[in-house]
């Protein structure tokens, strides 16, 4: 006669299999999210090379926003950013609006309009650059969070710097300029400046990863990344912009637990970019700006530091 197991025994097993499971599990997530990664940075790169591309073939980077302009001779018009408005003209945060024909419109509308010396086109330029794909506007952790906080997939996850280049009235021929993108427009001379150290796209952050919530507010997740800070008295970023200035987004998690996330520089290469801890001495806002202008920066066990900053100590 066959001997039973024990409680004990059944216990015993029970709690290796367990075991044995939650460590398959974990490996499983790991590989998931290094994939989800993998994926966001062949994203960047490509919105990069088509920003790259159009921004050639115009002679000029693309809008950031929607730049409403007043020029003489031609009144008021206005010219899409990267990923256009609504049909009602609404500003369309990366969650969207709730009717899939004004998302789709959104992606596909993007550079349309064509103010500034007759660029674009009523069929979206950068929608043509993507080859039409809209599954690069999205990183698929951030689709995923999204998803469990709105119930909703992303339209777009990434945002352009609209502080790349100040704004450059004194040689244009217009009587104002207005909207979320104005920063970003300026001369093609100055569209390879500081490549490899302006930031053109950042990850959309998520309320986790940052101090504050950004899907509070439609203005605070819309696919232009505002900066507004003052360094050495000088303001940098959009001097119309009236809300905080925003931060990259940390939306990925490493094995240690740690948040961090990806840029994208002006010349196509991709960083990765640690939440910066309570130590850093440039917090989320702070590092952003930097970034966004082209300022060098160093991170150690403390966090991130103006290059300036660090070099003063090592004197």
């Amino acid at each position: 006669m066959k001997k039973a197991f024990t409680l004990i025994e059944m216990l015993v097993v029970v709690g290796i299999i367990a075991v044995l499971a939650s460590i398959v599990l974990v490996n499983i997530r790991g590989a998931t999210e290094a994939a989800n990664a993998t994926k966001c940075i062949s994203n960047m790169r490509s919105l990069c090379n088509a920003m790259n591309a159009v921004g050639m073939d115009w002679g000029l980077y693309p809008m950031a926003g929607p730049v409403t302009a007043t020029t003489t001779g031609l009144g008021e018009n206005t010219t899409e950013g990267w990923i256009s408005r609504d049909r009602s003209g609404n500003v369309v945060p990366c969650y969207g609006t709730g009717n899939a024909d004004d998302d789709i419109y959104a992606l596909t509308n993007g550079c349309a309009g064509g103010w500034q010396e007759g660029k674009g086109d009523s069929n979206g330029t950068f929608w043509q650059a993507v080859a039409q794909n809209a599954s690069i506007f999205c990183c698929p952790t951030f689709a995923q969070d999204l998803l469990a906080k709105r119930k909703r997939k992303p339209v777009f996850s990434y945002a352009l710097n609209a502080a790349i280049f100040k704004s450059d009235l004194e040689d244009q021929n217009y009587q104002s300029l207005s909207g979320p993108g104005m920063a970003h427009y300026n001369n093609k001379g100055d569209m390879t400046d500081k490549g490899d150290k302006r930031v053109m796209f950042a990850e959309l952050p998520i309320s986790q990863s940052c101090s504050y919530d950004p899907l509070a507010k439609p203005d605070t997740c819309n696919a232009a990344l505002q900066i507004k800070m003052t360094f050495s008295g000088v303001v940098y970023g959009n001097p119309l912009w009236k809300g905080r200035s925003e931060a990259i987004g940390f939306v990925h998690l490493d094995k240690r637990k740690k948040y961090y996330g990806h840029v994208a520089f002006i010349d196509g290469h991709v960083e990765k970019y640690m939440q910066p801890p309570a130590s850093s001495s440039l917090k989320e806002d702070a590092l952003t700006a930097r970034i966004c202008i082209g300022d060098d920066v160093a991170y150690d066990e403390k966090g991130y530091r103006f290059v300036a900053e660090a070099e003063d100590e090592e004197d």
